[in-house]
């Protein structure tokens, strides 16, 4: 994890670098990469298996995405900010959540996970960066917009997949049959995200404050749906049903920072409900301390990322609302978090089950607030 931290602090001095001396940045981030990747090899030897190394370039990437979105969003465009949140969010809970793997099962997880990490991170980042330096058109980026969604979305898919078998306590798949369950999986949770997006959009036409509600339900049934359909993939398929639909609603103005933040939890209960349900006993009496260990970090990240959005953007009274009606939502986590790492080891099935429904209210109940944060949008500052 040293390592880890040290590569992605390397990675931030590249980045500042090629933008301050105008350097071309991924000829910078490849050769690095690779140097470092390779003294890193021969220092360790066979100990450490070489996609670790490459789930390393990965977390690289994010903090190296993290700097270069937000560096060239405008300071008045919050609808940047909103994207960078909801893109950041879910990359850092699946590579932290491959760390856990490898931490849980060993080098086999890991193996997945860093395929699952690179194509989910590595080509979006890739893609977006060489555009954005060639200068591309408004129609070149919707484009990219829509393939970046595709490929995160695979990429999604094939890492809570090989998890979810790991933690049944099943055997590696084969890349075959890896890639057929994969496809459909994503497949599933394309057409039942989709429709939850059309949805909203629709739900967000109906007046009064019954929209809120109503867009709720549409989302859940939607994630239900895609759980029965994909059958024994379905806890995968829900996850990447949220993960689309948090990114989907983003071309879409009216969409707000607080609408971006419930459809990222939401997405994260979906992933938390295949904690619980593809899991075995015997597992569990194993990682309840590491999954604390887990949730601390992520709380952790999230609200750094917060405050950096709030110093390089202009947030509307409604958004700023939005963030601060989280922060009870982390503290309840952080709770369960600290429940979890004191050592309780005893029926570890029913308390994941709490730790699941505690994380669900926490996330839900802001959204009985909604209501006024809508009437904050809408008051016009008094002039004294």
């Amino acid at each position: 994890m040293i390592f880890f931290l040290s590569l992605a602090l390397v990675g931030l001095l590249v980045w500042s670098l090629a933008e301050r001396f105008k350097l071309p940045l991924i000829p910078m981030l490849l050769g690095i990469g690779a140097l470092l990747s390779y003294t890193g090899l021969q220092a360790w030897g066979e100990h450490q298996p070489p996609l670790l190394w490459l789930a390393g370039l990965a977390l690289w990437l994010v903090f190296m995405d993290s700097g270069g979105t937000l560096g060239r969003t405008p300071i008045e465009d919050v609808r940047g900010t909103v994207a960078h949140l909801s893109s950041i969010g879910p990359k850092l809970g699946w590579l932290l959540y491959s760390f856990l793997a490898q931490w849980m099962l060993g080098v086999e997880a890991t193996h997945s996970f860093a395929l699952g990490a690179l194509l989910m991170i590595g080509a979006p980042y890739a893609l977006d960066s060489l555009v954005y330096r060639l200068g591309g058109s408004d129609a070149c980026r919707r484009i990219l917009v829509w393939e970046t969604n595709l490929v995160s979305l695979f990429g999604a898919a094939w890492a809570a997949l090989v998890y979810s078998c790991l933690l049944a306590g099943e055997s590696h798949p084969s890349i075959v049959t890896t890639i057929k369950v994969t496809v459909w999986v994503a497949l599933v949770g394309l057409a039942f995200g989709s429709l939850a997006a059309g949805l909203v959009r629709l739900c967000a036409r109906i007046p009064g404050q019954l929209s809120q509600p109503i867009t709720l339900s549409a989302a859940l049934l939607c994630f239900a749906a895609a759980h029965q359909v994909a059958g024994g993939g379905g806890v995968v398929a829900a996850a990447c049903c949220g993960y689309w639909m948090a990114r989907y609603p983003l071309t879409f103005p009216q969409h707000g920072l607080s609408e971006q933040l419930k459809l990222w939890g939401l997405c994260l209960l979906m992933t938390l409900q295949g904690f619980v349900l593809a899991a075995t006993p015997g597992i569990l009496d194993q990682w309840p301390r590491k999954l604390g260990y887990a949730l601390v970090l992520v709380f952790v990240a999230r609200p750094l990322l917060v405050a950096i959005a709030c110093r390089h953007a202009k947030l509307s009274p409604r958004d700023r609302f939005a963030l601060s009606v989280t922060h009870p939502r982390g503290a309840l986590t952080l709770a369960t978090a600290a429940v979890l790492l004191s050592g309780i080891q005893n029926d570890g099935y029913h308390l994941l089950s709490v730790v699941y429904y505690v994380v669900l209210v926490s996330n839900l109940a802001p959204l009985l607030l909604i209501p006024f944060v809508s009437r904050l949008s809408t008051e016009q500052p008094q002039n004294h």
